[in-house]
């Protein structure tokens, strides 16, 4: 049976103004759940959020799909990720210890 991931962003830090801005987003608080035969993995981390140069989406237009976008982009790797969730529910699942 394959892992199912799901990327999710439980919470976003944002400045209700910054440098002539409304609600700007400058932090992203992220996870990654894998499930396989009845076992749940979890990674969850922060990622910093580079200030905008030309695009420039306000929090309450932002997407989910747009958000993880931004921290693929910005240092948190989908696959190593999702790797290491996946090392953990090998680990329950047949486990070494």
């Amino acid at each position: 049976m394959a892992t199912t991931y799901t990327w999710d962003i439980p919470a976003l830090d944002v400045y209700t103004h910054k440098d002539g801005r409304d609600d700007v987003v400058f932090n992203v608080h992220w996870s990654c759940v894998g499930e396989e035969l009845g076992f749940t993995s979890k990674i969850y981390g922060t990622s910093a959020v580079p200030p905008a140069t030309e695009a420039f989406t306000p929090y309450p237009d932002l997407t989910k799909d747009e958000v993880l976008r931004w921290i693929w982009d910005n240092g948190v790797h989908k696959q190593d990720t999702e790797n290491q969730v996946q090392a953990q529910l090998q680990e329950l699942i047949t486990p070494t210890v």
